[in-house]
């Protein structure tokens, strides 16, 4: 319940009341049950999968309009089938309206290590260090801190 005593709304589903709380937001009690069996069968949705060894997904993560991956259905839907990453994607996405993602996709964007110097957008996927990887479904996004290495295969 939201300090206004207005009821807050199921981060996953965006319609019902939430009333419990998993990985730091509120959900629907049936929304929590979809969560708890999706963390205990963990799996890679087919964008997820790919996100950081494609070639053409890691360019898109440094160009200006970054990587489009899915939709609000989308992300539940890959979330409930084990998907961590849409699950993260859809729960910690700072943007509290419901109807956040009906009309667009979430975008995903990766800045490079200062260090990595300015080379080409094409030589980015050779690099491979990403230095901060940001998502939102607003301009005001959500700086996820990590580092990976996306390395071409041999």
């Amino acid at each position: 319940m939201l300090s206004s005593g207005i009821p807050d709304i199921c981060k996953w589903c965006g319609e019902n009341n939430s009333n419990t709380v998993f990985e730091n937001v509120n959900l629907c009690n049936a929304c929590h049950g979809k969560a708890i069996l999706a963390v205990q069968n963990p799996r890679l949705c087919p964008v997820c999968s790919v996100l950081l060894v494609d070639k053409e997904a890691i360019r898109a993560l440094f160009s200006e309009d970054g990587f489009g991956h899915s939709v609000a259905w989308d992300l539940r839907h890959e979330s409930e089938n084990g998907c961590g990453l849409c699950r993260m994607f859809l729960l910690q996405d700072p943007n509290t309206d419901p109807r956040r993602l009906q009309c667009g996709p979430l975008f995903l964007t990766a800045l490079r290590p200062k260090s990595a110097g300015t080379e080409k957008i094409a030589d980015c996927c050779s690099a491979g260090n990403i230095n901060a990887f940001y998502f939102s479904s607003e301009p005001d996004q959500f700086s996820l801190e990590l580092s990976v290495s996306a390395h071409e295969g041999s």
